[in-house]
């Protein structure tokens, strides 16, 4: 097997997507969220004849949101340079933001996020602060205090990342919100041999589902069968001999999911 050369590239995959932000602002409350999808799914139906896809890029902590929002009002502005020292951006290089309110506070991006001011500025974008992964509100003395509700293993920077992404802090999950979100909404992409949940960067617990499957692809495309091809002769005894072994069923799990995983892409590479 090799993975052959596709024209579709990470860039042009996002960039050809329509794309949609999904915050956190209790993450918790996707849980009633996800039934609300369920429950509108099977009573009606979703109207419309178009696709909808929600994007995702997760960074894994590797983004400095300090510098990426930043205050632009002088009180606020002044408080933020004497907190973050030599970090701080100069005020005149932050792009300002157009907001909706008019109580004096003012706000602009990082000077490389140009593209993004113009999308917030057209009101097609917003954005969420002061958003985590905490049970409830906590205060630092109630925190210090001892007593009430927090993750497990709160200030692991591994641990956070996955309860991100299964928006579940106060317990283990095996699955993530977006695998939920597939397994509640697939019965609407009826039809399609490829899975709902698309990753370009290998694995991940957010698109882990009870019953949909991640689609891994590279970022330079899908990863084909080469060489599985009857009608090439220095392969044919290998093609039918690995027909047979996979043309079994097989009692144990693993075993048949892999079968099962070869013939889907089999299929998919015809």
């Amino acid at each position: 097997m090799k993975t052959p050369p596709c024209p579709i590239s990470r860039r042009r995959f996002i960039g050809q997507t329509a794309c949609a932000g999904f915050s956190l602002t209790g993450v918790l409350s996707t849980i009633g969220t996800l039934r609300l999808f369920n429950a509108t799914a099977s009573a009606q139906g979703l109207p419309g004849d178009d696709s909808k896809i929600l994007v995702c890029l997760f960074l894994y902590g590797g983004n400095d949101a300090n510098n990426m929002l930043v205050p632009r009002d002088l009180t606020a502005y002044d408080a933020y340079a004497r907190d973050r020292g030599i970090l701080a951006l100069p005020r005149d290089t932050l792009l300002p933001l157009n907001l909706p309110a008019d109580d004096g506070r003012e706000f602009g991006l990082h000077p490389a996020m140009a593209p993004l001011q113009s999308i917030f500025n057209s009101q097609n974008m917003a954005m969420i602060c002061n958003v985590g992964t905490l049970v409830a509100p906590l205060t630092k003395a109630e925190y210090q205090a001892g007593g009430a509700a927090v993750p497990p293993h709160l200030f692991s920077h591994n641990d956070q990342q996955v309860q991100w992404q299964t928006s579940l802090p106060d317990s283990p999950k095996k699955v993530g919100w977006g695998g939920r979100m597939a397994d509640l909404l697939q019965s609407l992409n009826a039809g399609s041999d490829i899975s709902m949940n698309i990753s370009i960067a290998g694995s991940n617990f957010f698109q882990v589902g009870e019953e949909v499957v991640q689609y891994h692809v590279t970022p330079e495309g899908s990863i084909g069968l080469s060489q599985h091809d009857a009608t090439w002769s220095p392969v044919l005894e290998g093609y039918h001999a690995l027909d047979q072994m996979l043309g079994r069923s097989y009692g144990h799990l693993f075993e048949q999911e892999y079968v099962n995983i070869f013939h889907r892409a089999v299929a998919n590479d015809t």
